[in-house]
């Protein structure tokens, strides 16, 4: 073996080498994505979710709404899907207790476009896990305002849970912005 020829084997063995170390990161960097995406049934997100004390009086109530949707395709929203969760300070998760909702839309100012109220029964049919989380989730329909009257484009949407058999009204509310035609 000359010289050169002993030089073009230490080239193809760095090579070789690089090749066998790159292989191997991407091996571990697999098995990591294996093992993080991998959930045992003992997993916190697999067990049922512990039922809230029933003394408990929700105190907060978080409110997201999703995107308002136009599922009539006319260039203004007539849907929206919102997502509630009821807390009170003792207890670290949300919640869902009876009791019924009233929303209300409205312009910035105040005047009301539309309400809609919720009965406990219903309210208590839309309860579900969500993420991990228990609460409320509802699409409410935004009604056809008469003589050509259009949906503001900035309003506010207001939620108002009332706890059955009794207790305090918890509200929230966001601003709703439709970026539509």
């Amino acid at each position: 073996m000359r010289l050169g020829e002993t030089a073009a084997l230490r080239v193809d063995q760095r090579t070789l080498s690089s090749r066998v170390g790159v292989l191997w990161c991407v091996m571990a960097l697999g098995a990591c994505v294996l093992v993080v995406g991998c959930r045992s049934p003992n997993d916190a997100r697999h067990r049922p979710l512990a039922q809230a004390p029933s003394e408990l009086a929700p105190d907060r109530l978080s409110m997201f709404p999703g995107p308002l949707e136009d599922t009539d395709h006319d260039g203004w929203p007539d849907a929206v899907r919102t997502t509630l969760y009821l807390f009170s300070i003792p207890y670290s998760q949300p919640y869902t207790p009876p009791g019924s909702l009233l929303f209300r839309l409205t312009d910035m100012e105040g005047r009301e476009f539309t309400r809609w109220p919720i009965s406990k029964e219903d309210v208590l049919r839309t309860a579900q896990d969500i993420n991990g989380l228990r609460g409320f989730r509802i699409r409410l329909r935004l009604p056809q305002p008469p003589g050509g009257v259009r949906f503001p484009r900035q309003s506010i949407l207001a939620g108002t849970f009332t706890p059955f058999p009794g207790g305090e009204p918890v509200t929230s509310s966001v601003v709703l912005s439709y970026l539509g035609n």
